[in-house]
């Protein structure tokens, strides 16, 4: 039996389609399209076959805003956010850059400690050295060479005036050559000599820091010491050539004696050697304490010691 109307729950339906809804048997009897009969359907195809909005790299939320996004994610960085990381980096490149520039310095400064080179500019009439305490000492020596350098101009000060005044005095007087000719010999020796044999010396002790070069330059910078206060007392005994050849205390009680110019001439050199054997002394006692203060003396003796080593070693291989 068949029922003339689909739609009916009826038991003839039933029986037919073996649905009891009428709705369900509507749809079986006339192979309703849903796609067809139900357009928002095809508008909202579902989630599997949506395209991302943008570039789905940059952006894997874009396709999928309302499930798949975490919260509180925009999508993409704020301009605030952006801006403070472009900070951050900047702060890191000058704080790197700051980094290279002070290891660059410290590079050339210990450069030109092991290796001073550079053209020479002193004396400047002459120049036979090159010579730059600004640039080339160690901080804490800059006091003490500098002192150093002043007492060394100022031995030449010194044996520049003995020269004149011993000059006057022989030409003036009796003529007493052998003195004249220590003076020369004195100016001419004595300056190039405390040059290299003390102050460069402590010059390239400081930039070497070299504790047995520092030795060399108290031993000869003592000798200097005692060398003055001899100019400067210039005692009648032990004088080699002449007794006038130092304008000291006794000699220019002498120069008086020939003359008054003579006389102001010597005591003129008798001050100037006077300061130049103080100067000194106070060089000497300010160098010693440097020294001392940086470890100088536990390094000195460290040094001979292997220098007596090694002699030791060489004189058993002979």
């Amino acid at each position: 039996m068949v029922d003339d109307n689909p739609f009916r729950a009826s038991p003839a339906n039933e029986a037919q389609y073996g649905y009891a809804d009428d709705a369900i048997v509507a749809a079986v009897t006339s192979d309703i399209d849903l796609g067809e009969s139900t357009p928002a359907y095809q508008e909202n195809k579902g989630w599997a076959t949506y395209e991302p909005a943008g570039n789905g790299a940059e952006n894997p939320y874009a396709a999928f805003p309302s499930r798949n996004a975490p919260s509180g994610a925009t999508g993409e960085q704020s301009g605030e956010e952006r801006l403070a990381q472009r900070e951050k980096e900047l702060q890191q490149r000058e704080a790197e850059l700051a980094k290279r520039e002070a290891e660059v310095s410290r590079l050339q400064v210990e450069g030109k400690r092991n290796n001073p080179v550079g053209d020479k500019n002193w004396p400047y009439c002459c120049p036979v050295i090159h010579h730059d305490i600004q640039a080339e000492i160690p901080a804490a020596w800059k006091g003490p060479v500098t002192k150093a350098f002043w007492s060394y101009l100022g031995l030449a000060v010194c044996l520049v005036w003995n020269f004149i005044s011993v000059t006057s005095y022989s030409f003036g007087t009796s003529g007493d050559m052998n003195s004249f000719f220590m003076s020369v010999i004195y100016g001419v020796a004595a300056i190039p000599i405390a040059l290299f044999l003390w102050y460069l010396r402590l010059y390239n002790a400081t930039i070497h820091d070299r504790a047995i070069t520092f030795g060399w330059f108290f031993i000869m910078y003592l000798i200097h010491v005692i060398f003055c206060f001899w100019a400067a007392v210039a005692p009648p005994i032990g004088t080699i050539g002449g007794q006038m050849s130092f304008a000291g205390v006794f000699s220019t009680v002498s120069a008086f004696g020939s003359g008054v110019g003579f006389g102001i001439l010597y005591l003129i050199g008798t001050v100037l050697w006077g300061l130049e054997a103080l100067w000194s002394l106070l060089v000497l006692q300010q160098t010693y304490s440097q020294f001392r203060a940086g470890g100088g003396q536990g390094r000195l003796q460290a040094q001979m010691q292997t220098v007596n080593r090694a002699v030791d070693q060489a004189a058993g291989r002979v």
